[in-house]
């Protein structure tokens, strides 16, 4: 092709982008040392030649790794959208503004320093400015819109990505303490010891403060005007007057009135509460990725059974029994139950990051690394999550399975191994597979995950190549259980005054946070989302060890790639809010006369560019309703089970992992419970 004709493409891809770097151009145009560079017939897609389309072309440029143009032109696609959105989304309308300033004070700020440097003829080296490709310009023509629109594309992008993905609620700006103790001071000398603080509203310095001093003085009471006015009466000095709590500031000082907001504090957020949006694409995120918060016991095989883990028969003396009775004891003592007895195992429960170890796992995920969380561990958690004893109670759609109750007795071990030592089961009704590998026991701590749901005292128990697991899955259950109209905006208030008084924090309880994740129109809409949330919030408040954090999870499952088959944020702001419908798409092009401005092609091109773009969007975004991840798993199963160390064994133990039925109730029971959400609610 020639490099004319190339440029004159690169020139109608840009108008569509709105820039693409002069880099790309470089790569796409091709040089003396760079004959290997494949270039697309872009030009053959215009003129409806080779049947090629805009499809084809899109693929090429996303998937060809030897042109370098793909990752550049995706990125410029992001950009746009995220632009175009700035623009025409209303909710941005306050950000754009923000921007739009922005932009024009940094350009404000490189003229000056032109005029600085280079006095009269400034404006000459402000034009040269605009075309250098190095600074964003085009390199031709200079256009001060096109710089504009390059500067703020990127502050487009921040502000788009972190609305819809990294944004959490703010916290609000609150009226100095020094300042309310002058406004009651003031007052004070009025009202005590017998003044009225009606009349003080009425002519006093700080009548308009009143409402603030009473609310940082009780709010708790329906009547704090009357209670602060009989506390001034009643005290010997302003100072015996306890402002205790923290006030939110309103515009213009006074009260807040319904449909009003309190003024945020930008730099100030509560950590680990998740936003509106936030929770949308978590619920995606839970439904691809399978998250499932899991804390376990590991009692292993002995070292000199190690090597032959499984290849022999399953025996008890294969395991530490002083070890394996101790943890049984304590799993059915009612002062201890689960949580105490992984206590006791480690002193202190602490975060580990391999199926082999005891203590919390965090998050484990469908497509958790194999080196870390193995294929086998992996299979007995979603059975177990899956069955009747788990969410599969909660499945009309799918045949439940139930697990066989193994009744603890520390003093006879053998009875455990005889249940999970992985043979053949003469009767499968009451079983998940052929095999005798995986049950379930009491928590015998009546308060153990006390708003877990009816999981929350069930204990499941199997073997792998690692020794006996005893895990927990906290609040797989978990129902919604919020009932209130209270915005959300006071609800942030009474918690974030929460945060201020220490004491409070310490005694927090599940229900003095519940609310911030638990509420009305957030995200009701997965419950188990729900639970992970407050459950985060009440370690944070309380100052205890997170084992989890949703914001990290977030980050990394719309983490940005030029692979078009990879999870890009974009897809989620375009689905949210149908954003799709905010894409403006621009037409106008530089070309000479090998293809005229009007020519009725450039305009199908166009619309087969719009085409391929829906079309993709859509494709994209189904790809999101399904546990994708769900295919990693069962393939880690598959290979497993090719490799079974056991498996030419004689005395080996029989049990095999079945792939194909724990995708069957993963899709149809799981993805139907506690990683289920409404697409059409989230859209909204």
């Amino acid at each position: 092709m020639e490099v004319k004709k190339v440029r004159n493409l690169l020139a109608l891809l840009a108008a569509f982008t709105l820039s693409t770097s002069s880099a790309v151009t470089a790569v796409a145009c091709g040089t003396a040392d760079q004959t290997t560079v494949v270039i697309f017939d872009w030009n053959g897609v215009i003129n409806g030649e080779q049947n090629k389309t805009a499809d084809d072309m899109y693929k090429f440029l996303l998937d060809n790794t030897d042109t370098g143009i793909g990752q550049s032109l995706y990125k410029d696609i992001v950009d746009y959208i995220s632009l175009s959105i700035l623009k025409t989304n209303s909710t941005f309308a306050e950000d754009y503004e923000f921007a739009k300033q922005s932009v024009e004070n940094q350009i404000k700020n490189i003229q000056d320093s032109l005029r600085s440097k280079y006095g009269r003829s400034w404006e000459t080296q402000w034009k040269n400015f605009l075309k250098d490709p190095a600074q964003g310009g085009d390199g031709a023509t200079g256009s001060y819109q096109r710089y504009f629109d390059v500067l703020l594309k990127g502050k487009a992008n921040t502000i788009v990505s972190q609305y819809y993905v990294g944004d959490n609620y703010h916290n609000y700006e609150y009226y100095n303490t020094t300042e309310i103790t002058i406004w009651l001071n003031d007052i004070y000398k009025f009202v005590h010891p017998g003044g009225e603080l009606a009349e003080y509203i009425n002519t006093g310095t700080y009548g308009d403060k009143v409402w603030i001093v009473a609310k940082s003085f009780n709010q708790t009471d329906l009547a704090p005007f009357a209670l602060l006015q009989t506390a001034i009466r009643e005290s010997s000095t302003p100072s015996n007057i306890k402002l205790a709590f923290k006030v939110a500031k309103t515009k213009n000082d006074e009260p807040k009135q319904p449909g009003d907001d309190y003024l945020v504090d930008p730099s100030s957020t509560i950590q680990g509460l998740l936003s509106n949006q936030q929770a949308k694409i978590a619920q995606v995120w839970m439904k691809n990725q399978g998250p499932i918060w899991t804390r376990q016991i590991v009692v292993p095989f002995k070292d000199t059974e190690k090597n032959n883990a499984l290849k022999d028969k399953i025996e008890l003396s294969n395991f530490n029994e002083t070890e394996l009775s101790t943890v049984i004891k304590n799993i059915n003592n009612p002062s201890l139950g689960f949580q105490g007895a992984l206590r006791e195992q480690m002193d202190e429960i602490k975060s580990v990051t391999t199926s082999s170890t005891t203590g919390d796992l965090g998050l484990v995920t469908l497509n958790s690394d194999p080196a870390s969380i193995k294929p086998s561990f992996s299979y007995y958690l979603y059975r177990y999550v899956t069955s009747a004893q788990g969410v599969g109670q909660q499945s009309a759609t799918t045949l439940q399975y139930n697990l066989s109750e193994y009744t603890a007795d520390a003093n006879n071990l053998q009875t455990l191994i005889d249940v999970i030592d992985r043979t053949t089961t003469e009767s499968t009704a009451t079983h998940t597979s052929n095999y005798k590998d995986l049950v379930w026991m009491k928590d015998a701590d009546p308060d153990t995950n006390l708003h877990s749901g009816s999981d929350g005292n069930k204990v499941a128990v199997f073997i792998d190549t690692d020794g006996i697991h005893f895990v927990q899955t906290p609040g797989i259950t978990y129902s919604s259980t919020v009932e209130t109209t209270t915005p959300i905006q006071d609800i942030i208030t009474d918690y974030t005054q929460l945060l201020s008084d220490p004491i409070k924090r310490e005694n927090a309880t599940w229900d003095d946070v519940k609310k911030l994740a638990d509420r009305p129109g957030g995200l009701t809409n997965t419950p188990y989302l729900d639970y992970l949330q407050t459950q985060y919030l009440l370690w944070n408040t309380k100052g205890l060890t997170t084992f989890f954090d949703l914001n990290e999870s977030l980050n990394k499952f719309t983490s940005g790639s030029s692979d078009i088959s990879s999870d890009i944020w974009w897809d989620y702001i375009l689905y949210f809010n149908n954003n799709i419908d905010n894409i403006h798409w621009n037409v106008s092009v530089l070309l000479d006369d090998d293809i005229n401005a009007s020519d009725d092609r450039i305009y199908q091109f166009i619309d087969s560019m719009k085409t391929w773009f829906s079309s993709t969007y859509k494709r994209r975004w189904s790809l999101q309703q399904g546990i994708v991840s769900n295919d990693t798993l069962i393939k880690n199963i598959t290979d497993l089970n090719e490799t079974w160390e056991g498996k030419d064994y004689a005395n080996g133990p029989a049990a095999r992992l079945d792939p194909e039925d724990i995708k069957i109730y993963l899709n149809n029971v799981a993805a139907q419970t506690i990683w289920y959400y409404d697409p059409n609610s989230i859209q909204r």
